[in-house]
């Protein structure tokens, strides 16, 4: 049988910033669960090898959307800005095309090199096909870049203010060195997490993922 791909914001793995019920995840559901099978998938796609070397297949019960397509078509239609490929990256990551998505914000990138925001999407991606080293060199140059505003950019999530991209660098770069288990870096993350957050929901999603290195 083959191990469906989990939703980033199902069982399987990650993070709060995605599509999805937008709740936070927390430490507890990062442990990998390739060993769970599912149904048999006719012409899934193989997504991701899982840490546990398992490989993730795509849905093939959702509609497969044509991402060179519509990247083709967006560019075709002179309205390739930042924007249009982070909500084209969204599109194609809500089908579970998760490599679609990483290619769509590389072809952003190509097109807008300084763009912190693709940064950020990009490496939450990557995060999921668990191509962790790959995510954090995005995360570190989106904070490089990020840090140079005067004005923190806020991300939208169905169309309302989602928290600044500065927060949700930070919390990204948490999830990954947890998974590489450098723990004290991932609590400095957390904490820089805690100064950046901007509602209740944000902070309590911070202190579950803070309270396993605290002395208390």
């Amino acid at each position: 049988m083959k191990t469906l791909f989990y939703g980033v914001c199902g069982a399987a793995f990650l993070v709060s910033g995605c599509a999805g019920s937008g709740a936070y995840s927390s430490q507890a559901s990062v442990s990998e669960q390739a060993t769970q099978e599912a149904l048999p998938m006719v012409g899934g796609e193989v997504e991701a090898i899982s840490f546990l070397g398992q490989p993730l297949y795509r849905n093939s019960t959702v509609p497969e959307l044509d991402a060179q397509a519509k990247i083709n078509a967006l560019i075709a239609s002179g309205g390739a800005t930042e924007d249009a490929f982070l909500d084209l990256g969204a599109e194609l990551a809500g089908a579970g095309q998760y490599q679609d998505a990483i290619a769509a914000y590389t072809e952003g990138l190509r097109l807008h090199p300084d763009s912190f925001k693709l940064r950020r999407h990009r490496a939450h991606r990557y995060l999921t096909v668990r191509e962790v080293e790959k995510a954090h060199a995005d995360l570190d140059e989106a904070l490089e870049l990020v840090n140079l505003e005067e004005t923190p950019s806020i991300e939208m999530k169905g169309g309302e203010p989602h928290g600044s991209y500065k927060h949700w660098i930070w919390y990204h770069l948490g999830i990954y060195y947890y998974l590489t288990q450098d723990y004290d870096s991932a609590a400095m993350a957390y904490e820089h997490c805690l100064e950046t957050a901007s509602s209740n929901d944000m902070l309590i999603g911070v202190v579950d993922w803070l309270c396993p290195f605290s002395n208390g």
